[in-house]
């Protein structure tokens, strides 16, 4: 099956494909001098399995991912019930595009975790720990488009008592994708019972408008609105209603404003990625409102 036009915002999904929980690349001390202190330590004969995945992390966080996949690999070699390990390698997989091998790291990380749970007689301990594991096998499947599949793995990340926000955000994209969007709308308002994110509050609007829903959709909205210094995020789910409604004038006016906004918030040589994908997502707005990217035609 193609994927459908994703109404969800975009902060899930290039959070995603980036691939989650990334070491920042400006971490102080520069990352750099951390790599080489581990190396050092390794050298030194210190027990090297969890410094070799600290520098595998550090190395994926440079998108050195060949580098990172033998830190990982070569912990493993030491210790094959490092789950930091298995979730860094399935990372990594995941990040080149291997995503059958990506599957296969999560999963032997999943049953290496499963073993420690049962030691310790904890099936919250196992569902948290296997979480991440779940979620990257998640991640993986959607990247393959086999949407189902990618749907039962976002279920199974979410058996968590910590779940992520992007986590929530994957099972109602998934759904959306599976063409189950009623599915993904009651989802994402269940979610809100228990965590009351605007990030969830805006996918659950964006379901509520692929649904059809667009009179409960425009209310939310304009209560966002009303409390939202930077409106770009509504203004163009707003945008949305309209071009839904068959109101191109209104739809074409609110994704204009969603482009100026953004040209006022971004700096010159910084890049902004989700001001960047709600920038394209306003331009193709106004294209399929009869106006170009910088305005309505004359």
């Amino acid at each position: 099956m193609s994927p459908r036009r994703n109404m969800l915002p975009r902060i899930a999904a290039l959070a995603l494909l980036a691939g989650a929980a990334l070491p920042s690349a400006h971490a102080h001390p520069p990352v750099e001098h951390v790599i080489e202190a581990l190396t050092r330590r390794i050298a030194e004969g210190e027990p090297a399995a969890e410094l070799l995945v600290r520098r595998g992390d550090e190395r994926r966080g440079l998108r050195r991912n060949g580098q990172a996949a033998d830190d990982y690999a070569a912990a493993l070699r030491i210790d094959p019930r490092l789950g930091g390990a298995w979730l860094g390698l399935a990372r990594v997989r995941l990040a080149q595009g291997r995503y059958a091998e990506a599957r296969s790291a999560a999963e032997q990380g999943v049953a290496a975790q499963a073993g420690v749970g049962r030691q310790a007689q904890d099936p919250e301990q196992v569902a948290d720990a296997a979480a991440p594991f779940y979620a990257t096998i998640a991640q993986a499947y959607e990247a393959q488009h086999k949407f189902e599949q990618a749907t039962d793995a976002w279920r199974r990340a979410l058996g968590s008592a910590n779940p992520e926000i992007d986590w929530r955000l994957g099972l109602a994209r998934s759904l959306q994708n599976a063409g189950r969007p009623e599915e993904a709308r009651d989802a994402l308002a269940a979610d809100m019972q228990q965590n009351p994110s605007v990030v969830l509050q805006r996918a659950w609007v964006a379901a509520l408008i692929e649904c059809g829903d667009l009179s409960e959709a425009s209310a939310q909205v304009e209560a966002g609105l009303a409390r939202s210094r930077w409106r770009g995020s509504w203004l163009l789910l707003r945008a949305q209603i309209a071009a839904r409604a068959g109101l191109p004038q209104e739809a074409r006016r609110d994704a204009q404003a969603v482009i100026d906004e953004i040209d006022a918030r971004t700096r010159p040589g910084v890049s902004n990625p989700l001001l960047e994908e709600d920038r394209a997502a306003a331009e193709r707005l106004l294209r399929q409102a009869g106006g170009g990217p910088d305005g309505p035609s004359p």
